[in-house]
């Protein structure tokens, strides 16, 4: 059981790997991570993003080329991480922010010899251009959908063993967003390091027509098809929020936890600076992510999070979670109110749903 709030559902399911997924009896889901929601057999699916390496289609994110000389110093100017300086191979990922510091979306920008890829959940597909490209008439640089070009994720403790052996060379190693192109008989693939949380991953950026037979490369290599069924299970106990899903344009990335790997707070002007200034030097926020364990049924549990009849914040996820024997919620609480062993409701009269540290241990 895997359900969402919040959500934004009408992204493309068109993607190059869907006939390929079909054909290995996927069903269907939303496209708020991906398009398929399971194989078959969830928990196989689970197991092989915590103990093997699961394959996920990606290609429902978006993939967005920036080209021109001023293509990196113009994406430091409209995004909270320090990117003008990444060297070819390098990545980052950061939040572009409106005035009000409310996040457009998040990113990851991986730094290329001639251009930089940037990758973006199904939600900031649309407005990631919207947003940038207003700003960007007086700037050298050119922002265009890379529709040549799909993605793949790989995730769990062999993905990068999975990867080399489907690749023959190595993956590459680093800090997240490190990326490589690997010389593959099909085409060069770029491979970015990219965890889950502390789950270890990679995103591999393919052409479309390729994406099928990379897919089979990495099957035949050991790699597990997975759905969004488990994927949301291992995202929501590392607490992992979504854009689209968890974080909205009113969403303050600092409240969503992704300061330290999203904000540099030595970096330049940027929109949305001031608000996250003002943050910073008064200490806290007072919503911050955090998730609740329920106990008894999610389909009787409601979004709103109570606490003694008053509203304290809202489930954006829920996901049956193997590590703690029952549903998980993730979400924006109070502060006040998101210590761990805080007692909540699900909705008025709902069920007792309790908060509990991130990431979820096993039980």
């Amino acid at each position: 059981m895997t359900s969402t709030t919040n959500q934004t559902t009408n992204q493309t399911t068109d993607t190059p790997l869907r006939p390929w997924s079909a054909a290995r009896g996927a069903v269907g889901g939303t496209a708020a991570i991906c398009p398929e929601a399971t194989y078959g057999d969830e928990a196989a699916e689970y197991a092989a993003l915590r103990e093997g390496a699961g394959l996920w289609d990606a290609g429902a994110w978006g993939v967005f080329r920036f080209a021109g000389p001023s293509r990196l110093s113009f994406l430091h100017k409209y995004c909270t991480q320090d990117v003008k300086d990444l060297a070819p191979g390098a990545g980052a990922y950061g939040c572009c922010l409106t005035v009000k510091g409310g996040m457009v979306t998040d990113l990851r920008a991986l730094a290329r010899e001639d251009d930089a890829l940037v990758l973006v959940t199904p939600a900031g597909r649309a407005p990631l251009p919207q947003h940038l490209t207003k700003f960007a008439l007086f700037d050298k640089v050119t922002i265009a959908p890379a529709d040549d070009l799909t993605l793949l994720g790989l995730h769990g403790p062999r993905a990068a063993a999975v990867a080399a052996a489907a690749l023959g060379a190595p993956a590459p190693e680093g800090p997240p967003w490190t990326h490589a192109a690997v010389p593959w008989s099909g085409g060069p693939v770029q491979v970015a390091v990219a965890p889950l949380g502390g789950v270890a991953g990679l995103h591999l950026v393919v052409a479309r027509d390729a994406a099928p037979a990379l897919a089979d490369a990495l099957v035949a290599a050991g790699a597990r098809p997975v759905g969004s069924a488990a994927l949301e299970q291992v995202r929501v106990e590392e607490g992992v929020p979504l854009f689209g899903v968890d974080l909205d344009e009113r969403t303050i990335p600092i409240e969503a936890g992704l300061e330290a790997q999203a904000i540099s707070f030595s970096k330049g002007c940027y929109l949305g600076q001031e608000v996250i200034a003002r943050i910073a030097h008064r200490g806290h926020v007072n919503r911050v992510l955090a998730a609740v364990r329920l106990a008894g049924d999610p389909a009787a549990a409601q979004v709103p999070l109570l606490r003694d009849g008053k509203e304290v914040g809202a489930v954006t996820t829920w996901a049956r979670s193997p590590r703690a024997g029952a549903a998980v919620g993730l979400g924006l609480l109070h502060r006040k109110h998101a210590d761990p062993g805080t007692p909540l409701e699900a909705g008025a009269g709902g069920p007792t749903a309790t908060v509990v540290t991130l990431p979820v241990s096993p039980a």
